[in-house]
């Protein structure tokens, strides 16, 4: 331990492993000595194995609030089994300035809640919530972590993201640092991507979604991930060699061996399935511009790079412009054809006249 001028004293860590409690801190409001340990501090807070523990009051290590780095729960099988407890542990881990590393794993929290962090904490920069039972991400939850290098959610039940769930800021020290965001094994299908979801995280993207449901790959989703030069991974889904996989043979975003090597591709490793000329289904590896002939005679148009790409566009005119797209078609040439088919009776009107 280390101590300072104020006679407040620095531990390197503090472990709670295999205990009875049930609840960590006061749980009375009011109670001015939420505090567990007025004058003491930690580098370092593990949280492991305690089987019964259901809650941890937000206040329980304030006097740590500027000291630690490292915030670990790991095997707590109950803990944040109630809505407010959850939103009591987000607020706790947000109350720490200078954090850099976050674990929330194999626990019992059901949901990411709107706004989860609210506060800024620029040296956050992993945050691990794997193998717990998180079903849905709410509005805005990362929006404030500038820092932020690795946010894994693999191991959970998530179905449903808001269209902002990955609002996440510029790395202004690090623009074109790559940030990863890994959900592997869930439940995502293809409800469960609002379109422009991925507008607004303005950085380059490793994006893990192996081991889930989506059958297809729609440009108003990923679109804007190949803006960014980012690296999307579908193994293990069910997908279909269909049209809403054409934007990315048209763009040449699927690999192609025959491509150079240091050629970029949005989809390197995935499988998709087609039926052959004799009905069979069959599985491709590496999908070319004729699995998608079939789809010749549909009028689709870019919006990703065409429209939705022009220029460095704002966040919202970003997502406005996938958002409203209509089957490719830009907003602007929708709302030309609108405005002429509104004056075509008028013309004709004048013309029989």
């Amino acid at each position: 331990p280390s101590s300072n001028s104020q006679s407040s004293v620095t531990f390197d860590q503090f472990k709670l492993v295999n205990s009875a409690l049930t609840e960590l801190g006061s749980g009375r409001k009011g109670n001015g000595n939420a505090d567990l340990f007025s004058g003491v501090s930690f580098k370092k807070i593990n949280i492991l194995r305690n089987k019964k523990l259901k809650r941890i009051d937000e206040n329980a290590f304030s006097a740590s609030a500027n000291i630690t780095t490292e915030l670990i729960f790991e095997d707590n099988p109950v803990l944040g089994s109630e809505t407010g407890d959850v939103q009591e542990l987000f607020r706790l881990a947000n109350s720490f300035t200078n954090l850099q590393v976050l674990h929330i794993t194999e626990c019992d929290i059901r949901q990411v809640p709107d706004g989860a962090f609210s506060r800024p904490q620029p040296a956050l920069r992993e945050i691990m919530m794997t193998d717990n039972r998180i079903s849905s991400i709410g509005a805005r939850p990362f929006t404030v972590l500038s820092g932020l290098e690795l946010l894994n959610l693999d191991g959970n039940q998530i179905s449903r993201l808001s269209v902002d769930a990955f609002n996440l800021p510029a790395n202004r020290l690090h623009p074109k640092k790559q940030i990863r965001i890994l959900l592997n094994s869930n439940a995502l299908n293809d409800t469960s991507l609002p379109a422009g979801i991925f507008a607004r995280l303005r950085r380059p993207t490793y994006l893990n979604l192996d081991i889930n449901k989506l059958t297809t790959v729609p440009e108003a989703v990923f679109g804007s991930l190949a803006l960014r030069g980012s690296v999307l991974s579908l193994k293990r889904n069910p997908l279909r060699c269909d049209c809403g996989m054409r934007w990315l043979s048209d763009q040449k975003l699927l690999y192609s061996s025959k491509a150079p090597e240091d050629a970029y591709f949005l989809l390197r490793h995935y499988v998709c399935q087609s039926i052959d000329k004799d009905g069979e289904e069959v599985e491709i590896h590496e999908a070319e511009e004729t699995d998608f002939k079939h789809c010749a005679k549909e009028k689709l148009q870019s919006t990703s790079k065409v429209h939705c790409g022009a220029g460095d566009l704002d966040p919202e005119e970003e997502h406005n412009c996938l958002t409203s797209s209509v089957f490719g078609i830009s907003p602007s040439f929708l709302k030309t054809v609108i405005s002429h088919l509104f004056f075509m009776p008028l013309i004709w009107v004048l013309f029989l006249h």
